[in-house]
C-alpha cells in the first residue's frame, strides 16, 4: 500500500477525479480518504464488504480502509439481500458498508497492514461466485504493465464506464491512481465522451456498438489514444472504423488484464509482469505479478509450478496470444466437438449481427444441439444460410432467438430457460 501513499503526494496537485459535479486533486482524495479512516477505524484489520457505488465515495471508502489495513470486499450495489448473505458467508464479512457523504475529522496514523487488498468475487457464470484475493503487489503490477503497455501518462484522461466492484472498473481506477492520470465517471456516458474527450476509455462490446451510433461520440473517439475491448468478441467489421480498438484478454485471477493488442490492431501481446502458458491441449495458465493470491475457503488452485489454469483455450505463436474458446463450454453433438466461441465468430461476420451468443441445449436424438441468441437491428429470416458458407452442417445451430438486448453476464441458467422457451413455441 505503501507506493499508492506515494503516488499521492507525487502527484498531489494534479486532478485525480472528475465527476459531474466537480473535481478532486489527488491530494484532496487523500484527505477525503482520511475523514473515511478516522469513521472507519473501528474495522481495522476486518474484511468489509463495500457496496460499490459509481461515485467519489466508493474511492474514499476503498483508501480509508486500506489506511486502517482492513480488506475491502466489493460488492455490486444491485445485488440481492440473497446475493449480499452470500458473499457474507463466502468471504466471512462481518460488516457491509454503503458509502457516504463524509464529515469529521482526518485519521492522523495510517497502519496500511493489510496482507490483501481487496476481495473480488468471480461472475460465476456455471456455479456459484467465489471469493478471490488480490494482493496490492497484484494491483500494482497490473497497472504498471498497462501503463507500460499504452503509454499511460500524466496527460491522461480515463473514462470509466465499468462497474467498480468488478476488477475492470477497480483496475480503471488503479492505473490512474499510478500513473498521475484523471480518471472520469459521469451518469451520461455519451455526454462525457464529448464534454471531456478522454484519451482512454474501457468499453465491452455493447457500449462501443452503442456509441457508434452517434458521429458526434465516433469523431471524438477517433483522437483517443485507446478504446479497450474486453469481454466478449468484437465483429471485425468494426476495426475499419479508424478508432484506435485494442482487444484485450483478462480475468479475475489475473488482476484484470494479461493481453492487448495495440490500438488499431487485432494481434493481442502478452503486457509486462504478466506470464502465459499454454498447454499441450491448449489450455492457458497464468503466472507473474498479476495472478491472484489465492481462493477463499477453497482448495489451493495452482499447480505444482504455481500456474493458474483458466477455463480458457488458446494458442501462444511468435508473441502473440489467439483465444479459441473455453474448455467448460465444449460440448458434444452427434459425436462432434463443438466450441461455442466458433460459431459465435461466424455469426458476428454477419453484418447484421452486432453480438452473439450460443449455447448447447439437450436435445434427444443428438445429445446436445447448438442454440444462438444474436443481437441486430433487423430480425434474420435465416441465418443458417449465410452459415452454410461459414461452417460445416453439424456446427450450425438448429436454433435462433433474437433478442433486442442481453446482458453477457447472464447466468447459463437464464439463457437455457430463454431457449427453451423458445422451442416449445416453434415446436408447438
Amino acid at each position: 500500500m505503501s507506493f499508492f501513499a506515494d503516488a499521492f503526494k507525487e502527484h498531489a496537485h494534479l486532478p485525480l477525479l472528475i465527476t459531474d459535479t466537480r473535481s478532486y486533486t489527488f491530494q484532496e482524495v487523500w484527505q477525503e480518504s482520511l475523514i473515511a479512516a478516522k469513521i472507519l477505524q473501528r474495522h481495522q484489520g476486518e474484511r468489509v464488504g463495500l457496496l460499490m457505488e459509481q461515485n467519489e465515495f466508493s474511492f474514499f471508502y476503498l483508501i480509508g480502509l486500506w489506511i486502517i489495513g482492513a480488506t475491502p470486499a466489493l460488492i455490486s450495489p444491485k445485488a440481492a439481500p440473497e446475493e449480499i448473505k452470500y458473499f457474507s458467508q463466502s468471504a466471512n464479512l462481518k460488516t457491509i458498508l454503503s458509502p457516504k457523504k463524509l464529515s469529521g475529522e482526518k485519521l492522523s496514523t495510517p497502519s496500511f497492514n493489510s496482507e490483501s487488498a481487496a476481495i473480488l468475487f468471480t461472475s460465476g457464470s456455471t456455479g456459484l461466485p467465489k471469493a478471490l484475493s488480490l494482493t496490492f503487489d497484484n494491483l500494482f503490477y497490473s497497472a504498471l504493465g498497462s501503463n507500460k503497455f499504452y503509454g499511460i501518462d500524466e496527460s491522461d484522461k480515463y473514462l470509466l464506464t465499468l462497474p467498480l466492484n468488478h476488477v475492470g472498473g477497480l483496475m480503471v481506477f488503479i492505473r490512474c491512481l499510478t500513473s498521475g492520470s484523471c480518471l472520469i465517471f459521469s451518469s451520461d456516458l455519451e455526454s462525457s465522451i464529448i464534454k471531456h474527450s478522454p484519451s482512454l476509455i474501457s468499453l465491452v462490446p455493447t457500449q462501443l456498438i452503442r456509441l457508434l451510433r452517434s458521429s458526434e461520440v465516433v469523431t471524438t473517439l477517433k483522437k483517443a489514444k485507446a478504446i479497450l475491448i474486453g469481454g466478449d468478441h468484437l465483429p471485425e467489421k468494426y476495426f475499419s472504423s479508424e478508432l484506435p480498438l485494442s482487444i484485450t484478454y483478462g480475468l479475475s485471477e489475473s488482476t484484470a488484464q494479461v493481453a492487448g493488442s495495440i490500438p488499431g490492431t487485432q494481434k493481442m501481446k502478452i503486457l509486462p509482469y504478466r506470464e502465459i502458458i499454454i498447454s499441450s491441449k491448449g489450455q492457458i495458465g497464468i503466472k507473474g505479478r498479476t495472478r491472484f493470491a489465492h481462493y477463499l475457503n477453497q482448495d489451493d488452485p495452482f499447480d505444482n509450478e504455481d500456474i493458474y489454469w483458466a477455463q480458457d483455450q488458446g494458442s501462444l505463436k511468435n508473441g502473440f496470444l489467439k483465444i479459441s474458446g473455453r474448455l467448460d463450454d465444449l460440448f458434444i453433438c452427434g459425436g462432434e466437438n463443438i466450441t461455442p466461441a466458433e460459431i459465435e465468430k461466424a455469426l458476428l461476420k454477419i453484418d447484421q449481427i452486432e453480438r452473439a451468443k450460443v449455447i448447447p441445449i439437450k436435445d434427444e436424438e443428438y445429445g446436445q444441439i447448438p442454440f444462438a441468441f444474436y443481437q441486430s437491428n433487423t430480425d434474420l429470416k435465416d441465418p443458417s444460410n449465410i452459415l452454410k458458407k461459414l461452417l460445416p452442417a453439424y456446427k450450425i445451430p438448429k436454433f435462433f432467438l433474437r433478442l433486442s438486448n442481453f446482458d453477457i453476464k447472464w447466468k447459463r441458467e437464464k439463457l437455457i430457460q430463454l431457449a427453451q422457451r423458445h422451442i416449445d413455441e416453434v415446436r408447438h
